[in-house]
């Protein structure tokens, strides 16, 4: 079986984790995946950039983007499936009608919300959908409104690669607690919010710490400098970064963005056997109550509450690490997630 695959972009999140890693695992199972993606496209530092740089320059780009695409839909007919991660234009329905059939819509976040065309009763790419990967129950039932062929594929994680760090000498000089957070500048605003139960966290206790992962240095407004390390996030250390951590922590608000999302940095910090502290938001709720992997505050009191609990309880904290990586190893591996692929994709040439 041959497949193009579609992704947004190279240093996308979504394309690698939902299309690239899955890719070997795929062809260990005879499907060959061919992925297309624009070189037209800003650095992952552009949503950083001032608001008067960003239009202008994106429009720029625009139409060499709708050119390559356009040479990619064409394309997929050399192929006997297509699989779209996201829209082919991040925002816009552009070639998707150009695109082979059958094809896969592969979709990890409510884009509904930033695409209005996607809501319409006629949109092409989710009513001719031959079948949508949904990454989450919540957009799972979104879409089943579009279109009845719609199954729930969550984003796998490589655990071969995320593991749980091994000490092999012991250290000199105790480190301190670090509660860690990964994920793009796009999310920081979720860590800003609990910014006052991180403080009274770090103040209470002198050898603890915040890292943060990103793409772009926080900005926080009332957090000890002395008491945060920032770290530029590369594919090369972020299993690393996510190891040095004694806690992972994932808050988010609770609207219909967040409920989309699909606990993806919750699921890495299980891999390397770390306990979470999570919003019980959509999915993150829902791992929470699969497996007694960590805990959920909803308050800042509750945010602070949870980090002192687990400073003052490691061995049960580890063990909350342990649990976790045995339900990402059961339910959420790559090699697991890929059989599931694989098996949709046979059923739309058989």
């Amino acid at each position: 079986m041959k497949i193009a695959a579609f992704t947004q972009g190279r240093a996308v999140p979504s394309a690698r984790y939902r299309v690239r890693q899955n890719i070997p695992y795929l062809a260990r199972r005879g499907i060959e995946v061919t992925e297309f993606f624009p070189k037209c496209v800003l650095p992952p530092s552009f949503q950083s950039w001032p608001g008067i740089l960003r239009k202008p320059l994106g429009l720029a780009l625009l139409p060499g983007t709708f050119a390559e695409r356009l040479s990619h839909a064409l394309s997929s007919y050399m192929f006997q499936i297509a699989w779209l991660q996201r829209e082919m234009i991040p925002g816009f329905l552009s070639m998707e009608k150009f695109v082979r059939i059958p094809f896969a819509l592969d979709v990890d976040d409510a884009i509904w919300l930033t695409n209005k065309g996607l809501a319409k009763d006629n949109c092409f790419l989710v009513k001719e959908a031959s079948i949508i990967i949904a990454g989450n129950n919540y957009l799972a039932d979104w879409f089943s409104k579009y279109n009845p062929r719609v199954s729930v594929v969550p984003t796998g994680v490589d655990t071969t690669k995320f593991v749980p760090l091994r000490k092999t000498t012991p250290q000199l000089r105790p480190r301190r607690f670090t509660v860690g957070w990964i994920g793009t500048s796009g999310n920081l605003v979720y860590l800003y919010e609990i910014q006052k139960a991180l403080g009274n966290f770090l103040k209470r206790y002198t050898d603890t710490r915040l890292l943060v992962v990103s793409n772009t240095m926080p900005s926080f407004d009332s957090l000890p400098s002395e008491k945060v390390h920032f770290v530029q996030w590369s594919e090369d250390m972020e299993v690393e970064a996510i190891q040095s951590m004694d806690v992972g922590i994932m808050p988010l608000a609770d609207d219909e963005w967040t409920r989309g999302k699909c606990s993806f940095k919750m699921l890495q910090y299980m891999a390397c056997g770390i306990p979470v502290v999570a919003s019980p938001v959509g999915m993150n709720r829902d791992v929470l109550s699969m497996k007694e992997v960590g805990l959920g505050p909803k308050s800042q009191d509750d945010w602070t509450d949870a980090l002192d609990f687990l400073f003052k309880n490691r061995e049960l904290a580890q063990k909350l690490g342990q649990n976790g990586r045995a339900l990402v190893i059961e339910r959420f591996d790559s090699r697991v997630i890929s059989k599931k692929l694989a098996q949709l994709f046979a059923s739309l040439i058989e």
